[in-house]
């Protein structure tokens, strides 16, 4: 354009004959009031053909203005709303508005006469004359309305409005919503009477009425089901801890107070799991039975197995006498196993069983009358089918993870399958998983020779009997250094490796001299000027493809086989990687080739270390940083149990910088218990990222640098 400015100046030269401005005029090319005409002289336009559009300033120059000011674009679209929005906010000019008078799209004559109507409602002078004509009559003898019907008519407060449209009616056993809560920590309220929940009565320990455990579990599901307005039917539970017994009685109700609060993801965000917990007032104080956390839907998919009936055939009526000379009396909504079969020798049983829910009755997923089969199911598969060896009464009182889904309702029917902690049970309709619980715990209440013998103690036992008391070092007091030591000797085996990786280095430098990588990555111009240099400070025998073929051959023999693998595939694919065709980590990816390498990377034994710390403090808080593929992790988790299996951790936290490694880590350790992933940048402050301060006991870091200090 400066090349054509000249000749622009001239042609305009006695040309433009511009007057003052009648209206104020502010320039996006000075930025200033125009006043007068001799400000727009050719000159003027000449700079504005040269010069950036400084409109930003000039609006904000006509913000600063006093006053009310009201912009109006002039053009097919709305095209500045955004922009000057974003200026009058910036400004802090709060009086201002802006509007357009066309709209993409829309009825032009609609949006114009829009556009007047939004000028005289903001006070600004419009001349309406030539729209409507010289003759402008307004009406003020329109007769009067009685009733305004756009707004109440009579005051109502929250609590009326939403006790009148509640959205759930009231439940059997979890009650009515409790209006005084929030969504974030919502609360139900109820009134406990066997007469209106009559199946309760049929659930009978040792001559009480006792709501059944897995009630807890109903009420939890049906409460995250109404926060999520009956769009979620099935629901997950975990780490649900009984506590005390609710124990009812004929003819007196029992308030129960059901508690849900969200449980933080991060200082910022909740996660979609709530806390919940279940309280009754009794003699004058609150009594909490149950507390654990529960979920809308499934935390993770459940495939269903097939279930088979099994060798030994059950009886029904054998085990309701056994229940029955240990004080347990259930009625025959508590004795719903059908068909039942277990395993002689394993501790497995298959038996069926049906959503049992009554006209009349409120909804739920599955009957808690029906969920309580599974605890059940449980005992019998311990005792491998046998009365015999059913001889103490037990009671569940810990759920690590509970699964439950309502069953179709074309079939009710279900078949469910026991072990030891675990429990699935499939829909015969649809052949889906309907209930899933793993660590699923019992608790002995009472036992056999204390039930026969009139209710004395029988037997004195001795309560240490299953306990072994086990002596260590104090790791306080040892010398740590010495605690960890070099691990297997892989000197031979780096040395070929090492020879093999020069070669493959020497080659593929040599093919990269004529490949230019791309500009848009600067790395791979890096990493070929890096190879080069390396090669060059390191000249080798001269090398041969039968050679590196051998050596190749010879390391798939070794533990080196994974980094080998590696090796040979940079080089191999080196020209199309530097052309940026093929993706380097995708391809030592493939196969757990980048998993296997890192594995091999954990040189070091430090099982006698870990096996004192976890000995010293058995509930520790672990926390590993760059976890990455898990190598290290895949070292520790095995390190930290006991000689009985038992781990030795309250919690393995699982970090990385990026959150990409977590699905096969995931897979990867998914037999070890209380491993949590979250993504952890440690050259960054961690209490920004939602870690709280001195909430770990052992910190790992392993191949893991950072340049973060902590503030003072």
């Amino acid at each position: 354009m400066r090349q054509v400015a000249p000749l622009y100046e001239e042609l305009m030269n006695n040309k433009i004959n511009a007057s003052d401005p009648t209206i104020p005029f502010y320039s996006s090319v000075t930025c200033k009031k125009v006043e007068s005409g001799q400000e727009l002289e050719p000159k003027y336009w000449v700079n504005n053909l040269v010069s950036p559009v400084h409109f930003s300033t000039a609006v904000s120059q006509i913000s600063q203005e006093s006053g009310r000011k009201t912009f109006v674009e002039i053009g097919p679209h709305s095209a500045l709303a955004g922009p000057v929005r974003q200026m009058l906010k910036a400004a802090k000019s709060a009086d201002s508005e802006y509007l357009s008078v066309l709209t993409r799209g829309g009825n032009s004559h609609a949006d114009l006469l829009s556009a007047v109507g939004q000028l005289w409602s903001a006070g600004q002078p419009v001349d309406l004359a030539p729209v409507v004509g010289e003759e402008v009559r307004f009406l003020v003898d329109l007769p009067l309305y009685p009733w305004h019907y756009e707004e109440p008519l009579w005051h109502e407060s929250r609590l009326a409005r939403e006790w009148r449209h509640r959205k759930f009616p009231h439940h059997d056993i979890l009650g009515s919503r409790i209006l005084e809560t929030t969504d974030a920590n919502p609360g139900w309220r109820n009134m406990l009477r066997l007469e209106t929940v009559p199946w309760i009565k049929e659930h009978e320990v040792d001559g009480d009425i006792v709501f059944p455990g897995v009630g807890y579990v109903a009420m939890a599901g049906e409460a995250v089901r109404q926060l999520t307005n009956g769009a979620a039917t099935d629901f997950t539970v975990r780490r649900v801890h009984i506590k005390a017994a609710l124990i009812l009685v004929q003819d007196t109700a029992t308030e129960v107070v059901t508690q849900l609060q969200r449980v933080p993801l991060t200082h910022a965000a909740d996660s979609a799991w709530y806390s919940f917990s279940i309280s009754s007032y009794q003699n004058g104080h609150w009594l909490k039975h149950a507390f654990g956390q529960v979920s809308a839907g499934a935390e993770f998919p459940h495939e269903a197995p097939k279930l088979a009936p099994l060798p030994r055939a059950v009886s029904r009526k054998a085990w309701s006498r056994k229940r029955r000379a240990l004080g347990l009396e259930y009625g025959p909504r508590f004795q719903g196993l059908k068909d039942v079969t277990a395993h002689p020798v394993e501790p497995t049983l298959v038996a069926h069983m049906t959503n049992d829910v009554r006209e009349g009755e409120s909804r739920y997923a599955i009957h808690p009358a029906t969920l309580d089969l599974v605890p059940q199911a449980m005992v019998m598969a311990l005792a491998n089918g046998l009365t015999r060896r059913f001889d103490r009464v037990a009671v569940p009182t810990y759920i690590g993870y509970m699964y439950v889904r309502p069953p179709p309702e074309s079939s009710a029917d279900m078949t469910m399958e026991a072990r030891v902690g675990d429990v699935v049970a499939v829909s015969d309709g649809d052949g889906q998983v309907v209930v899933a619980a793993k660590d699923l715990q019992l608790s002995v209440i009472s036992e056999a020779a204390e039930v026969n013998d009139g209710g004395g103690r029988g037997g004195a036992r001795d309560p240490h009997a299953a306990v072994e008391l086990e002596w260590k070092q104090d790791i306080n007091l040892m010398d740590v250094a010495a605690l960890i030591r070099p691990g297997k000797d892989r000197r031979e085996v780096h040395a070929l490796l090492d020879r093999f990786a020069n070669l493959a280095m020497h080659g593929a430098a040599e093919r990269l001299r004529a490949v230019e990588p791309p500009s848009d990555r600067p790395h791979l111009a890096q990493y070929r000027a890096w190879l080069k240099g390396h090669c060059e400070a390191l000249p080798i025998e001269e090398e041969s493809q039968d050679t590196i073929d051998s050596l190749y051959a010879q390391l798939q023999e070794t533990d080196a086989r994974a980094a080998a693998t590696a090796v040979h595939r940079i080089a191999t694919h080196c020209e199309s990687i530097l052309c940026g065709t093929t993706d380097e980590l995708a391809l030592l990816l493939e196969d757990d080739v980048l998993h296997r390498l890192y594995d091999l990377m954990q040189s070091s034994d430090y099982s006698a270390f870990l096996d004192l710390v976890a000995h010293r403090r058995p509930h520790l808080r672990v926390l590993e940083i760059g976890a990455g593929t898990g190598g290290t992790t895949a070292t520790v988790l095995p390190a930290l149990a006991s000689a009985y299996g038992e781990r030795m951790y309250l919690s393995y936290t699982y970090t990385d910088v990026s959150s990409g490694f977590f699905p096969a880590a995931k897979e990867r350790f998914k037999s070890y218990e209380a491993v949590q992933y979250a993504v952890l940048d440690i050259s960054k402050d961690p209490l920004a990222q939602g870690f709280d301060a001195e909430s770990f006991d052992l910190v790992i870091a392993s191949n893991v640098s950072s340049t973060y200090q902590t503030p003072r």
